[in-house]
């Protein structure tokens, strides 16, 4: 739909090694419309070794009162 407005928004993702770990971050910020703050974010956290792979989630958002 043509209607729809559209949220500006913030996209990002890195990776890399730490100590002997692979660590993974990627995450999406929607910023409001007056570039003044952000409407909500949701990052995640992955960290892999030969033994385990470990992933975090966090989320935020602004609730209107």
């Amino acid at each position: 739909d043509l209607n729809i407005k559209k949220v500006p928004e913030v996209s990002y993702f890195c990776s890399g090694d730490l100590d002997k770990n692979k660590v993974t971050v990627k995450g999406k910020a929607l910023v409001n419309s007056g570039y003044s703050g952000f409407i909500s974010s949701k990052s995640e956290v992955a960290v892999s070794t030969d033994a385990f792979v470990s992933k975090w989630i966090f989320k935020d958002s602004v609730q209107k009162k």
